[in-house]
Order: C-alpha cells, then structure tokens, then sequence
C-alpha cells in the first residue's frame, strides 16, 4: 500500500510541476528553478515543490497582483498562505495547498523580479535562462507582517499539513513548534483543546484541526477536511 501511494503522489506532484512551469513561461517568466530536498536529490513522496520563478521587472507586479488566479491555474487550490518576510524583494512568496489526483500537495512559490532574482547554489535549473546570479536570497525581511484571526487559521492549516509529513518522518521538534503555534492561537483567539492522554502523532494534528474548524471559514474548513483526508491516507 505504501509503494502505491508513493507512486501516485510521486507521479501527481511532477504533473503538477509541469503544469507550473509552463503556466509561468506563458506568463512570461524568464527562469524558473527549482531547490529544495526535490533539487538535491534526497526528496521522498512527502517531499513539497519549491520554485523560484524570475519574471521580468516590467511583468512582476502585474504576476504579483494575479497571482491566486495562476495559482489557481496550475491546480485547484484549497489553501494559501503568504510570509511577507519569505519573499523576494519585489516579489511575493506563497506557500499553496494544491489538489491534486485525490491527494494534497504542497508548492512553495517564490516571484522574483529580474533585478533582485538570486538564486541558491544547490538550485536545479528548469527553464528559461540559467544565467542568474547564484549566492544568498534577497528576500524582504524587514516586510511589515500583519496578523488576523483570518491569517492565523490559515497559517495554522498549513502548518499542519506539514506537520503530518514531519510526524511520518519522526521530526519531533517541529512538532513541538505546531504545538506552540496551536497554544499561542489559543490564548489570543479561541480555546483549541490539548489533546488528551498519550494520542499518536497523526490522530493530535487530526484532533487539533477538527478542534479548529470551529473557527474556521467555509473555505478553510475545506481545506481542514483536505488535510484529515490527507492524514487518512497515510495511517
């Protein structure tokens, strides 16, 4: 069972990968590169997509203002959410909950403007140039993060996601991150309830996000019901 879900996730993600590519040359990207555990070579089937997609100065803030709708282009999406200090300067960087063949798959997206567009030395070229410059990300990190109620459900959403693909892998300390995160909205929102007694990893992110549904949007609850699906999937 465990071979065929790799499989079909493994196969569903380079889809979407290639939808992605070519969505973005037809918007007019120049390169688009990808980095991460998938461009090193050590990635599994729990593996995200990290892309870092050059656009021209004269096209960015257009692709920037458009950029749910390509988003949604490359794949139905159930969820998104945006650190301003992740992104690129003068660009953006969205972290998308994408459907795809049944499952959930993550893309981190990266929008860099020609003249600030760096790319990471282990980053495998894709398309387009390869003529970038390679070293350390310019990214915003003095970006101005505002904080809702709205956002932080969103960001609790996707934290989770991950935390499912870290709880298979064993990486308890991000765990304890998600915990934190999950006791923080606590205090300064609604009560989400600790799981009680000794609860296996993927059941307390499952309690914890049904727990959060009750503070969350129709969109977001889709999204929740995606991610327990997900969970589901791998027991």
């Amino acid at each position: 069972m465990t071979d065929m879900i790799d499989s079909s996730e493994t196969s569903s993600r380079d889809d979407l990968l290639d939808r992605a590519v070519a969505l973005f040359l037809q918007e007019g990207a120049t390169a688009l590169h990808l980095f991460g555990s998938l461009a090193r070579g050590d990635g599994d089937a729990l593996s995200d997509i990290d892309l870092w997609i050059t656009v021209p100065d004269e096209l960015i803030d257009d692709l920037v203002a458009r950029r749910s709708v390509v988003y949604a282009a490359v794949g139905e999406v159930f969820i998104e959410h945006e650190a301003p200090r992740n992104r690129p300067v003068g660009g953006a960087y969205t972290l998308v909950l994408h459907r795809a063949s049944g499952s959930v798959i993550q893309v981190d997206y990266y929008l860099a403007p020609e003249s600030t567009s760096v790319v990471l030395p282990e980053a495998r070229w894709l398309a387009g140039s390869d003529r970038l410059p390679r070293g350390a990300w310019v990214l915003d990190s003095t970006a101005a993060v505002v904080e809702d109620r709205d956002e932080r459900v969103d960001f609790l959403i996707c934290m989770s996601f991950i935390g499912v693909k870290k709880a298979l892998r064993g990486d308890r300390p991000f765990l304890a991150f998600l915990d934190e995160q999950f006791e923080r909205f606590s205090d300064d929102y609604t009560r989400i309830p600790q799981p009680a007694g000794d609860v296996a990893l993927l059941a307390r992110i499952e309690q914890r996000l049904l727990s959060l549904a009750a503070s969350a949007s129709t969109r977001q609850r889709t999204a929740i019901d995606a991610v327990v699906g997900y969970i589901d999937g791998h027991r």
